[in-house]
């Protein structure tokens, strides 16, 4: 009887103190990449910024819905457009200049 009293303290202090848990490392979620818009020496030219913001359009835009040509709406009615989708695409202002020279040009 007295080895079972001895014993219910180191059981108390037991129940009592904080368990660790080990958990199972959560599945990594790979980042799909992004479409970069370094072109080198290039990159200044209005053509190269033309076609990059096509490549930009067509691998961003199409991933959601069907892609829309330029000359579908007016640039006044695209603007609103581009700067909704900026934040769903998750494009920054760089690369949304880009799609916007695009579409700029696809409309003259």
């Amino acid at each position: 009887m007295k080895n079972k009293i001895a014993i219910l303290p180191l059981l108390l202090i037991f129940a009592c103190s904080p368990k660790v848990v080990i958990q199972a490392p959560s599945p990594s979620v790979e980042i799909p990449p992004t479409v970069t818009t370094d072109l080198g020496p290039e990159a200044n030219s209005a053509e190269a910024n033309v076609a990059q913001g096509e490549k930009l359009y067509t691998v961003n835009c199409a991933d959601c819905h069907k892609l829309f040509a330029p000359t579908d709406f007016t640039l006044e009615q695209w603007e609103p457009i581009l700067k909704r989708m900026q934040k769903k695409a998750r494009l920054d202002d760089s690369q949304m200049a880009l799609i916007h020279d695009y579409i700029a040009d696809g409309i003259k």
